[in-house]
């Protein structure tokens, strides 16, 4: 019996989430899984690639806020159409336009959430994102499963009382081989940027947010930049240009920041780079850190969400929203040879693999598909 699954998401534009339905869509087909996507918003760079593999792709069409209680009756006409055997939501705003499409198709199809960010403090999210956190409470009652990323996440949402009978922790995966050292990356940066060949390459790939901690990564860079004349720091993501008023102003013309913005090549550049800097204030577990480690890169991190435990000893963690401390482990890291950075790489890969590919992350949803349908059987 083939298992029709619809994801809901807000768009497919390149970010974690995005890339992980991506990858869990086009990893090995099977004839008893049947997918299907509806994007909030329309287009994104994964929109096409879905596309070209055969899997439908709906949008809503929706651009502002405003205009998304107008998309409603074609989400449940929608839904109808496609008749899922289950709806899998991604993310909060897919979450809930997930349920409310259930609710509105009256079709018997399962529902399940992904959540996949931590929240140390709901005080400090934004006034509509803790809105949209706080309607998964009572809507959670009618959800059949809650998939997390990472336990940190797990625990605090449930404490927050969004809680399942069925909840599964499914840890990001990463492509093995799209994302792996290149032996052609390095050089291809030096062609590409204003870099002396002796320089030291530091990365950063995050969308311009105030979790992503720009401010504090800056600070840091600046730091770092005033003690060694060798290093640079290419920084990656939406919004992160010169275009930007904010971010050029923390920038200031500094001459060994480079803001690179969205990247669709995203694995060249990790590949490239000495090492990976995480300055983020709070994560559940961020894709990037395990697509660097699968690049051969050893990583920086803050302590935010499962990223300890990931990274082990391939890398150095350090307290989140301390510029301080991220300064002096990158000053640890910088202060090693090539040699040793290569062989902290060299494990950094070798773990991530061990802990999740993209064969093991896409049975795992197979495994909560199969039993969302033989209960819908019952």
């Amino acid at each position: 019996m083939t298992i029709d699954v619809c994801h809901v998401i807000t768009d497919l534009n390149v970010g974690g989430a995005e890339r992980a339905l991506a990858s869990l869509l086009t990893s090995r087909r099977t004839s008893d899984v049947r997918w299907s996507v509806i994007s909030i918003m329309p287009g994104g760079a994964f929109a096409g690639a879905l596309a070209n593999e055969g899997i439908p792709v709906h949008t809503l069409d929706v651009r502002r806020p405003a205009q998304f209680a107008f998309a409603i009756p074609r989400l449940a006409r929608l839904i109808r159409e496609i008749r899922p055997t289950i709806l899998q939501g991604w993310m909060y705003h897919g979450n809930l336009t997930a349920s409310i499409g259930r609710l509105l198709s009256r079709q018997p199809t399962a529902l399940s959430w992904n959540i996949r960010q931590s929240i140390p403090d709901l005080r400090r999210e934004r006034p509509l994102t803790r809105l949209m956190i706080r309607a998964h409470v009572p809507l959670v009652r009618g959800v059949d499963a809650v998939v997390y990323n990472a336990e940190l996440a797990r625990a605090q949402h449930e404490a927050l009382g969004i809680g399942c009978a069925d909840t599964r922790i499914i840890p990001n995966g990463v492509d093995a081989e799209r994302f792996r050292p290149r032996n052609h990356a390095r050089a291809d940066l030096f062609r590409n940027l204003p870099l002396d060949e002796d320089s030291v390459l530091v990365g950063h790939v995050g969308r311009f947010h105030p979790v992503k901690n720009h401010r504090g990564l800056i600070d840091a860079a600046k730091t770092v930049c005033e003690q060694r004349s060798d290093v640079h720091f290419l920084l990656a993501g939406t919004e992160v240009t010169a275009a930007n008023p904010e971010i050029a102003r923390l920038v200031a013309r500094h001459p060994r920041i480079h803001l690179l913005g969205e990247l669709a090549g995203v694995q060249n550049l990790l590949a490239g780079i000495d090492l990976f800097c995480l300055c983020s204030s709070a994560e559940a577990m961020p894709n990037v850190v395990l697509e660097a480690m699968a690049c051969g890169v050893p990583c920086v991190s803050t302590d935010v969400g499962d990223c300890r435990s990931v990274i082990g000893d391939t890398g150095i963690v350090v307290p989140a929203n301390d510029t301080r401390a991220l300064v002096a482990g990158l000053e640890r890291m910088l202060a090693l040879s090539p040699d040793e950075r290569h062989a902290l790489g060299v494990r950094a890969r070798s773990r991530v693999l061990e802990q999740g590919s993209p064969e093991h992350v896409a049975s795992a949803y197979r495994d909560l598909y199969a039993d969302l349908a033989a209960r819908q059987r019952r």
